[in-house]
């Protein structure tokens, strides 16, 4: 590694010589000195601006809505639906069990309410007829309470059957396990046939288009955070996302010292998965001083081997200048066109650099 870093430092150093020589004959500070048109050339100057660099924290993309769905009822799979990646529909039939027992159950209890409403229906016109005969002082006023007594007997039974019946067909449809809501299979722990019990683990549901990500910092860090309202997310240096609605849990880990931290994703996107580490681009904290930093478009950079450089130009001249490359700004993912890239040694304020550098170039070789 070493030599072949050697190896492009030196291509580097011969290709800046050659630029020199061919050119014009150099001065002793290496620069060109034969005049050269850069009128028409697009300038950039360089200007350092005072930053507060991004740092990045490693996050997890969660499903803000999850639901892990288990067995209500005992009994036997007798089909599923669907499988894990399947998307589904808000009440879908996800799991079947074995419904004959609840189903015989919720019969017996349609019989006997059947049975209650004709008892509550006899009782209560038994009652009337007292009251007509009492009009009449064919019974006593013992025998009307009595009805009455026979008839309130019957309406509470009446009713505790009604409440029967709806807990029969509450436990039937435990046998039918369907989805809270539309979302994707994210997870399968049983199979058709097996037995199941009250609380057996059967399925895993996720929503995909409401993800949030999720990550653990120090305090002084999520502290800073308190005032935004959107963070930079960037999943395979492929892309950005933004976020909002961001919750700083009020409380730290005894252990870590971290404070969670969970933001919502504002957009859906195909790419993500419930589960994936991404990188959280934040702001250091206020207390840290931000420093000045100068920034040029990474258009401006010529690359040689693992060297960097850049033409710098005065009024006459045109020279190729080393630099040290730092960051993006602001985490700029690869595709993003133009992106600015940090240089951190090898300009000074107020320098002029081509904004092309094969402009820079052709001008360089019209001159020899």
């Amino acid at each position: 590694m070493k030599r072949h870093f050697s190896n492009s430092l030196r291509t580097f150093a011969l290709v800046f010589a050659a630029l020199s020589v061919t050119a014009c004959t150099p001065a002793p500070d290496g620069t060109i000195t034969k005049p050269i048109d850069t009128q028409s050339l697009a300038l950039l100057t360089v200007t350092p601006s005072v930053t507060n660099p991004l740092r990045a924290w490693d996050g997890v993309i969660e499903a803000r809505q999850s639901a892990t769905l288990r067995a209500q009822t005992a009994g036997q799979i007798t089909a599923f639906a669907v499988d894990v990646g399947d998307r589904v529909q808000a009440r879908a039939v996800l799991v079947q069990i074995n419904d004959v027992e609840p189903r015989a159950a919720q019969k017996r209890a349609q019989a006997a309410l059947q049975a209650a409403q004709a008892r509550a229906t006899q009782t209560d016109g038994d009652f009337k007829r007292m009251q007509s005969l009492l009009r009449e002082h064919v019974v006593s006023n013992a025998q009307l309470e009595q009805s009455l007594a026979q008839r309130d007997t019957a309406q509470a039974n009446l009713a505790a059957q009604r409440e029967a019946l709806a807990q029969a067909t509450q436990n039937l449809s435990y046998s039918s396990v369907r989805a809270p809501f539309a979302g994707v299979i994210s997870a399968r722990a049983a199979d058709v046939g097996e037995i199941v019990a009250p609380g057996t683990e059967l399925i895993t549901l996720n929503a995909p288009s409401l993800l949030r990500v999720s990550l653990n910092l120090p305090s002084s860090v999520a502290d800073s955070l308190a005032g935004l309202t959107e963070l930079h997310v960037q999943a395979n240096n492929d892309y950005t996302l933004r976020v909002n609605n961001i919750v700083i849990f009020p409380s730290s880990d005894a252990l870590s010292h971290t404070v969670t931290v969970r933001a919502d994703l504002v957009a859906d996107s195909a790419a993500l998965k419930p589960g994936m580490t991404v990188k959280v681009l934040l702001p250091q904290p206020q207390a840290d001083a931000p420093s000045a930093e100068i920034f040029v478009p990474e258009s401006a950079v010529i690359q040689r081997g693992e060297v960097s450089g850049v033409y710098v130009v005065s009024k006459q001249t045109i020279f190729l200048r080393q630099v040290r490359l730092g960051r993006n700004r602001d985490g700029a993912d690869l595709k993003t066109p133009n992106r600015d890239v940090q240089i951190l040694s090898g300009l000074d304020a107020g320098e002029a650099i081509a904004a092309d550098p094969l402009a820079a170039s052709l001008r360089l070789t019209d001159a020899q």
